[in-house]
């Protein structure tokens, strides 16, 4: 029954289009009748059905390439174009765009565009200067500090999650924060990334006595509910998928070392309700659409903002007869970066320029329960960095900062600033937060 109601959600036979997706629609093909070479970030959170919106967009673009990193995700955006008959479209991987032959296309659509700062989506937005590009993301954010706004002109926000969560587009949550009595602060930092290295944070999370407390607290609030469980590398799924295993669970461990043909076996006992706990690490965080998901276990500390809203989106998507979400977290990261439902200032995730900030409200709906949908619209200009006196400090940005400190000839005032950030409010957020004084050499 579960895998029924699942088709119809996905092959739309009985979903018609979303107040705010018709919206998003219209405000980038408006951007773009002004500006048809423009480069146009899209942003909507997950679950709200971005695989949908780039294919009504897609229906009046003559050739359109899109790109995907991951099978899975490739043949999600395949459903959706076929569903809604787009014409004249490619979907493939960013190293095999690299290939194609451009001049045929007058689009580029990016799913997951957080990742356009990497070297081969610069070199596909490169091939397409002067045409339509697209990106589409839940999270406009990057822990390495690259910056969206080098690629993007204009970015397109449409309702954040409690907007969506109020009219009944994206299921509700509920945070189960467990205390995190594990010490991670003398972990070192990757250069790369700005997040935990994950073998030594690995070590750290095979806890015998955290391993105890999950299943405790499973057994307890999940005992019934459908589960993906997010660790930090592959032993560490391993260790946890075995300890549930050890205590009568249906869990199964997914991870680069599975192949593909088993990964798609397990995926498909996933969705039919074979298998309850899917315990991963880094393999499900981006695009996986299972809509009677209600409970995500994070065993996964993180400094990324993002990897914080993906790990737990992925609970929120919409289904029939689910009334929320359970967000069990024994990491600490809601307690770092807030929850998931809270409301997000975008525009001062996306670090580039100033940004000129102009809100557009939607059109009333028919039903009086529904409130307004909000979009926004900013556009990035040749200014300085905006110093935000009221802006507060998170822990992505204080480890990036503290990092480029100690790698830096600049003072720290002056790497704060360039952030948008002032000293002061560094300085409060290490007074809080006194584990940060240990990464910081200066």
């Amino acid at each position: 029954m579960l895998l029924f109601l699942y088709l119809e959600e996905v092959f739309g036979l009985i979903k018609s289009l979303w107040e705010h997706q018709i919206g998003l629609k219209n405000y980038v093909h408006a951007r773009y009748k002004k500006q048809p070479s423009s480069n146009v970030l899209c942003i909507s959170p997950t679950g709200s059905g971005k695989s949908t919106i780039a294919a009504i967009i897609a229906q009046k673009f003559k050739n359109t390439l899109i790109i995907s990193h991951r099978i899975e995700l490739i043949n999600q955006m395949r459903i959706e174009f076929e569903k809604h008959n787009v014409k004249n479209y490619l979907i493939t991987t960013p190293s095999k765009a690299l290939c194609v032959f451009h001049k045929y296309f007058d689009s580029l659509i990016i799913d997951e565009a957080q990742r356009s700062c990497a070297l081969t989506y610069k070199n596909l937005a490169f091939r397409f200067r002067n045409k339509m590009i697209l990106g589409l993301t839940a999270t406009p954010v990057r822990t390495d500090g690259k910056l969206l706004g080098k690629i993007y002109d204009y970015f397109i926000e449409g309702p954040q999650i409690p907007d969506l969560q109020e009219i009944g587009v994206l299921s509700r949550t509920v945070d189960l924060c467990f205390p995190f009595n594990i010490d991670i602060s003398d972990v070192p930092i990757s250069k790369i990334t700005y997040d935990y290295e994950p073998d030594y944070l690995a070590h750290k999370m095979r806890n015998v006595k955290l391993y105890g407390e999950v299943i405790k607290e499973f057994k307890k609030n999940s005992l019934n509910r459908k589960n993906i469980t997010y660790c930090v590398n592959i032993k560490h799924a391993m260790d946890m998928t075995e300890y549930y295993r050890n205590h009568g669970l249906n869990a199964v461990c997914v991870s680069s070392y599975t192949s593909f043909k088993d990964r798609m076996e397990i995926y498909k006992d996933f969705v039919a309700s074979k298998i309850q706990i899917l315990v991963n690490c880094m393999i499900y965080t981006e695009g996986i659409n299972v809509p009677d998901v209600s409970s995500i276990t994070s065993l996964r500390p993180t400094h990324s903002l993002g990897l914080h809203y993906q790990i737990n989106g992925r609970g929120i998507r919409h289904f029939p007869g689910k009334k929320n979400c359970l967000l069990i977290d024994h990491s600490g990261n809601i307690q770092r970066h807030g929850s998931i439902s809270d409301r997000r200032d975008w525009k001062y995730e996306i670090k580039n320029k100033k940004l000129q900030k102009k809100i557009i409200y939607g059109e009333e709906s028919d039903n009086p329960k529904k409130r307004n949908i909000r979009y926004k619209i900013y556009e990035a200009v040749d200014l300085d960095y905006y110093v935000n006196p009221k802006r507060k400090m998170d822990a992505s940005m204080a480890m990036r900062i503290i990092v480029e400190t100690n790698n830096n000839s600049k003072t720290i005032e002056e790497i704060c600033n360039q952030y948008g950030y002032t000293l002061d409010s560094f300085i409060l957020f290490i007074n809080k937060n006194k584990g940060y004084n240990k990464y910081y050499s200066k």
